[in-house]
């Protein structure tokens, strides 16, 4: 999960260059790659990361009514359970005031954000089901390698998109979508 947040980061970054504050809400520092963001945050000169833990959903909403949008704003979500269950309030809410949310899988992008990066978690049910089978054949769980997703996913919402008035770069500048 951490160096998927950094690579998150970085995608955002090399498509939407004209960002100049990364907005990251959080609760888990576990599982939400946040020291790996820190880093990659600091190699982007002219980018601010602007971090905020929460405790609860309630946290989110506190934070969200007191969150002051300027022009270059973007609003990442961490991929922790608490931050996951306000998705759509986080899109609704960066809809409403101008900002790209970027999310960490396909559905949040069908909820509204801009851009996701991460697992495709149906591909990863079949990965479980494959391995479950493996232990329910007779195999040891300590005989099976750590298993991490097949591929990641980079998933863009058009909708949103146009809503923002965006432009992005796609494939390391090479290819603009508008």
């Amino acid at each position: 999960n951490e160096m998927i947040a950094a690579k998150r980061v970085e995608l955002f970054l090399e498509m939407v260059p004209e960002t100049k504050r990364i907005i990251f809400i959080w609760n888990n520092a576990l599982t939400t790659g946040i020291e790996h963001v820190r880093e990659t945050v600091k190699m982007w000169p002219n980018v601010v990361l602007i971090e905020h833990q929460v405790q609860n959903e309630a946290d989110i909403d506190a934070y969200l009514a007191t969150l002051s949008v300027e022009s270059g704003d973007a609003l990442f979500r961490a991929p922790d359970s608490i931050v996951g269950r306000r998705v759509k309030v986080l899109s609704t809410w960066a809809l409403e005031h101008g900002v790209p949310l970027v999310g960490t899988n396909r559905e949040d992008t069908s909820l509204g954000a801009l851009m996701s990066y991460g697992p495709n978690f149906v591909e990863i049910g079949v990965q479980a089901a494959e391995l479950a089978d493996r232990i329910l054949g007779g195999v040891s769980p300590s005989d099976i390698p750590v298993a991490f997703p097949a591929r990641y996913e980079l998933v863009l919402n058009t909708d949103t998109m146009k809503k923002l008035g965006l432009i992005l770069l796609i494939a390391r500048g090479s290819r603009v979508l508008s």
